[in-house]
């Protein structure tokens, strides 16, 4: 008979489901990446990829990040110039390459972040990375940065109940320059001590973002 017990722990053992987001990652963006949208052959189904792609070679050459370019993708670039800058990371490599390193940053960001909560056991966090699979699938195929937005948001927290407040700040405040409405997430500090520090810190990544 199977051991119910270790076949738990097998399922919900850290290696296997980090396997499980790496294979998710790369599945999601080879699917995508030899599709087309049906509503028009010019454009691929990886359209949010392009758009971001195309967005940080727009930022260099001066032209208007929020206007329509329909010789490029459909749809309209929504992010800051900030996340269109960080985006050349990804934007000189073949598509392909940077599709699938684009769902791998969001998938890692978001498991280890996950693995970071502090007071929580193994299979409880195990848990979680197994209950938003299929919404995380969802954003991957869809080449979305929401897995990305909240992982840094779960590791910033985990980070600043470590007390690394520095890191902490840079984190949240990254994750608002790329959508704004994680600045929310800044909430969570109103409850550590060192508000004037804490403060600081964010007004500086602020700064220099």
């Amino acid at each position: 008979l199977i051991d119910l017990k270790t076949l738990r722990e097998s399922i919900t053992s850290p290696g296997l489901l980090l396997a499980l987001y790496i294979i998710l990652s790369v599945f999601t963006a080879v699917q995508q990446y030899w599709k087309t949208q049906q509503v028009d052959e010019r454009y691929t189904r990886y359209n949010n990829y392009v758009i971001f792609k195309q967005s940080h070679f727009h930022l260099l050459e001066g032209k208007e990040l929020y206007e329509a370019h329909p010789d490029e993708h459909w749809d309209l670039f929504k992010y800051t110039p900030t996340f269109a800058l960080f985006y050349g990371i990804l934007a000189y490599l073949p598509d392909a390459m940077g599709l699938m390193l684009w769902n791998l940053i969001n998938a890692l960001v978001l498991f280890f972040g996950i693995r970071m909560l502090p007071e929580l056991s193994p299979g409880r966090k195990a848990f979680i990375c197994l209950f938003i699979l299929v919404e995380l699938a969802t954003s991957l195929q869809n080449l979305q940065s929401n897995p990305l937005i909240s992982g840094l948001i779960i590791t910033g927290f985990a980070l600043s109940e470590k007390r690394n407040y520095l890191l902490a700040t840079l984190l949240i405040v990254f994750a608002a320059y790329i959508k704004v409405y994680s600045l929310l997430a800044l909430v969570l500090f109103l409850f550590h001590p060192g508000k004037v520090r804490l403060a600081a810190y964010i007004l500086l990544w602020m700064l220099v973002l």
